[in-house]
């Protein structure tokens, strides 16, 4: 990939303000429409030592107002997150650049993206939907919804437990979308399964 994603770092006191300073005038670039030079200032903090997650991501930004760089973008978010694995607004990104990538590799990575989002805040912005635009793939929709019912075990909601309801369903996985449902609604006889069906249960 580009030489400008092997950054070395400047290490020490200096550097690192010399790395604030820079990541400062690439934000006043980039606010003043000026990508590349923004680019430039970003690469410049990274390898002067400001912190590697917000300055690869805040390059990776860069990129995005550039044409025909998504896959230096894709490099930098995924340099943001080897440095910062807990970001789920990159995670959110790297999902986003991979929708628009799109072709060879980019729908697997995309979704692994968007699981990573769902193991940090299942409800972040409009994963979810995003999620959902994507073919319908049985085995996605299976690891989805274990990382659903992973989350409910730790931490229950009724909505997260309804969302798992959906996606059991659209991946054909009838008999366990039905005990999800008896779960929620012992009262209710879940003999099919249905999105009409689960809005009614979302709103009784």
């Amino acid at each position: 990939m580009a030489a400008a994603l092997s950054l070395g770092v400047v290490r020490g006191a200096a550097g690192q303000e010399r790395g604030a300073q820079s990541f400062a005038a690439g934000q006043a670039e980039l606010a003043a429409g000026d990508a590349w030079s923004a680019r430039e200032q970003f690469e410049r903090a990274v390898r002067e030592g400001y912190p590697a997650g917000p300055g690869y991501k805040a390059l990776a930004e860069a990129y995005l107002h550039l044409d025909n760089r998504l896959f230096y973008a894709r490099e930098a978010i995924e340099r943001a997150l080897e440095a910062d694995p807990g970001d789920v607004a990159s995670w959110y990104l790297l999902a986003d650049v991979n929708l628009r990538l799109d072709g060879g590799d980019a729908d697997g990575r995309a979704r692994e993206a968007f699981h990573q989002v769902f193991r940090i805040d299942p409800f972040y912005r409009d994963a979810f939907e995003r999620w959902g635009s994507l073919y319908l793939d049985p085995s996605d929709q299976r690891a989805v919804a274990e990382i659903f019912g992973a989350e409910l075990e730790s931490d229950y909601d009724p909505e997260l437990a309804l969302r798992r309801i959906d996606v059991l369903y659209d991946g054909g996985f009838i008999d366990e979308a039905q005990v999800a449902i008896k779960l929620i609604r012992p009262d209710l006889d879940a003999s099919f399964v249905s999105e009409r069906f689960v809005a009614e249960a979302r709103l009784a």
